[in-house]
């Protein structure tokens, strides 16, 4: 292009003519559009990058959860498929051990040692009697845990009363320890009849698992553990006679209210 001052030759880039030295309005006009254009480049990069990077780091956190959860119900799964695993070779074992275990039961109930069955079972980590082959066993194997508990909380009662006459510890709140004492009791006996009768009830069905011999030899035992639940109600939780003898019939509430309103003995 040529000056518009002198007609000598410059170009866009020239700020000033190099023959007469004037400025090169052309020159201001194009540097000044390019230095726009740069600027609007400049911002729309950056727009553009912070869009796009959100939207990355989005989908990057996205991902993230995912693979997180995926984890965790892999982890899951395994302990799922771990639990199972052991459970399917404990059922193998007593099913190997199975006249052992019988023999074993047997004793048990013929002494009357029902928390020591009890403790038996959980220790030996057979499940629910036998490895858990019969749910009807379930229901007996509740029924000596209610009465485990009312024995342990009697026997509780009883050791921390002792003290309390004989003063050997002073922390001891005798009102307050009564009072969830029978509680837990009452829950507990109300829980036993309850296992108790949906026992009898599944035997008296043709569904029933639990073998006939099983059948008679249990049912006996809760009749005497029953017996030992109402000694137990009247001559140490202070129940009547007529109350005790009724209890098995009665609903959880009426139990509870029928021991928080009886009048502890105190005397063994």
């Amino acid at each position: 292009m040529k000056c518009e001052h002198c007609g000598a030759e410059i170009s866009f880039e020239d700020k000033f003519c190099k023959s007469c030295g004037m400025p090169n309005s052309f020159a201001a006009k194009h540097i000044a559009d390019m230095e726009q254009y740069e600027k609007e480049y400049e911002e729309t990069k950056e727009k553009v990058e912070k869009r796009t990077g959100g939207v990355l780091r989005g989908v990057i956190r996205a991902l993230a959860i995912v693979i997180i959860i995926i984890l965790i119900g892999v982890a899951g799964n395994m302990d799922e498929i771990r639990y199972d695993f052991k459970k399917s070779q404990k059922i193998k074992e007593t099913k190997i051990h199975k006249a052992e275990y019988d023999k074993k039961f047997k004793e048990y109930l013929a002494n009357e040692q029902y928390v020591e069955m009890y403790h038996y079972i959980n220790n030996d980590n057979l499940l629910v009697y036998n490895g858990g082959l019969y749910d009807e066993y379930g229901m007996f194997y509740q029924c000596l845990s209610d009465y485990e508990n009312i024995i342990d909380y009697t026997g509780e009662l009883y050791d921390n009363v002792h003290r309390e006459k004989n003063n050997t510890f002073t922390s001891f709140n005798y009102k307050e320890t009564i009072k969830n004492n029978k509680n837990h009791v009452a829950s507990n006996i109300a829980s036993f009849f309850q296992n108790k009768k949906h026992y009898i009830d599944r035997t008296k069905t043709k569904y029933c698992e639990v073998p006939k011999e099983y059948q008679d030899i249990e049912i006996a035992a809760l009749d005497t553990m029953t017996e030992h639940i109402i000694d137990a109600a009247m001559g140490i939780y202070g129940i009547t006679e007529e109350d005790a003898y009724s209890m098995e019939d009665m609903t959880s509430a009426r139990i509870e209210v029928l021991f928080e309103e009886a009048k502890f003995n105190g005397e063994y």
